[in-house]
């Protein structure tokens, strides 16, 4: 089974949203955390537009890299590029992909255009996220008979 490492700068949005889907979409054929670089509570927008698309995250909580020091993962998956440059030596890996997508908590506007602009973020990382796993993940079912 292979282990997958989702890290951004503060874990409260993009790496939710991606350790969300990995989750789903993976058919628990994958070990999945994510993780900041610090931890910053998770965004109550991220909550709402998985909701949005069905997945309940309101159990996920904000992690350090920290709480993965000791671990080696297969997969380490970089969502903006502040984690990617200051990407933790302490953090093992076999295989690095970033992603460099913008967080939308950043966004200036109001609560409805911000709240358009994490929609588009989710749906950028779901897209993200189907197509690493069809990449890296072996999802079919098994054949039976």
């Amino acid at each position: 089974m292979k282990s997958i490492l989702v890290l951004c700068s503060r874990n409260s949005v993009r790496s939710q949203l991606a350790e969300g889907y990995l989750k789903f979409y993976s058919g628990h054929k994958a070990l999945i955390s994510s993780a900041g670089i610090e931890e910053a509570g998770i965004h109550p927008f991220t909550i709402k537009v998985m909701e949005e698309d069905n997945l309940d995250l309101s159990e996920h909580y904000s992690k350090s890299y920290k709480t993965f020091k000791h671990t080696k993962f297969d997969f380490l998956i970089t969502v903006c590029d502040e984690a990617y440059r200051n990407l933790p030596r302490s953090l093992k890996k076999k295989k690095h992909i970033h992603l460099s997508i913008p967080d939308p908590d950043n966004f200036e506007g109001s609560d409805e255009d911000k709240l358009n602009f994490f929609r588009n973020t989710r749906d950028r990382i779901k897209r993200e996220m189907l197509f690493f796993i069809g990449e890296h993940i072996d999802v079919k079912a098994p054949v039976v008979n």
